[in-house]
C-alpha cells in the first residue's frame, strides 16, 4: 500500500493542479488535462483534505476503489475545494494559504463485531480509519481524526452522529469495517515538492 517519494510528490502536484484548474475554468478537469505524470496506475480509493493553518477547509474521497487512482485524485481535489457544503470555496487570492493532504486507502477489513466493546476492541486508535452503516446510512473517519477525537468512545459517538445513527447507543445491525491509510502531505499549498510524511 505505501507509495514511494516521488509517487506521493505526483499525487500532490495532481491535487493541486486540479484546484487550479477549477479556479481557472469554474469546472472540474479531465486527467488528461492536468498533464502530471507519475501516480501510480490501478485503482485505489483516496481521500482528500485541505487545511487552512492547520484548521480543516474541505475533504472529499471515496471508500471503495472504483476508477485509477489519479481520478480518483484529481475528482477528489475538486471537490474538497468546490463541493465540500462545509467550507466557502478558495479565491484565487486565498489558494496559496492551503495545505493539502492526500490519503490513500487500503481495503475496507468487514469486523465481526456486535457490540460496541468488541468494536474499540478491533480497531487502533492513530491508526485505523472506522467506516460505519446501518441500513442505508454510512459514515467515516480517517485515522488523522483520532488526532483530535483520541478517546475510544467519543470517537466512536461522534462518527455515530455523523452516520445518523444515535450517539451512545449500539445494535448488532451495525456493520463495523475498519482500514489504514497512507497519508501526506505539502507543507503549503503550491510547495508540492516539501513533504512532510506521515510516520
Amino acid at each position: 500500500m505505501q507509495l514511494n517519494r516521488p509517487e506521493k510528490l505526483a499525487c500532490l502536484q495532481l491535487a493541486e493542479a486540479s484546484i487550479r484548474w477549477g479556479l481557472r475554468h469554474r469546472a472540474a478537469p479531465e486527467v488528461d488535462d492536468l498533464q502530471i505524470e507519475g501516480v501510480p496506475s490501478g485503482r485505489r480509493a483516496s481521500f482528500v483534505s485541505l487545511y487552512v493553518e492547520d484548521e480543516l477547509n474541505g475533504c472529499m474521497g471515496q471508500l471503495e476503489p472504483n476508477r485509477p487512482l489519479a481520478d480518483d485524485i484529481a475528482s477528489n481535489a475538486y471537490g474538497a475545494a468546490f463541493r465540500d457544503p462545509r467550507f466557502p470555496p478558495p479565491r484565487e487570492g486565498h489558494v496559496d494559504r492551503l495545505s493539502l493532504e492526500v490519503s490513500i486507502l487500503s481495503a475496507l477489513e468487514s469486523l465481526s463485531v456486535t457490540t460496541r466493546q468488541e468494536t474499540k476492541s478491533a480497531v487502533e486508535p492513530g491508526r485505523h480509519g472506522v467506516v460505519l452503516r446501518r441500513g442505508s446510512s454510512r459514515g467515516t473517519f480517517l485515522p488523522s481524526v483520532w488526532q483530535k477525537c483520541p478517546d475510544p468512545d467519543r470517537f466512536l459517538d461522534a462518527l455515530m452522529e455523523k452516520a445518523g445513527i444515535e450517539r451512545g447507543s449500539w445494535s448488532p445491525d451495525i456493520d463495523v469495517f475498519r482500514y489504514e491509510v497512507d497519508s501526506f502531505a505539502g507543507q503549503s499549498f503550491g510547495e508540492s515538492s516539501s513533504l512532510e510524511l506521515d510516520p
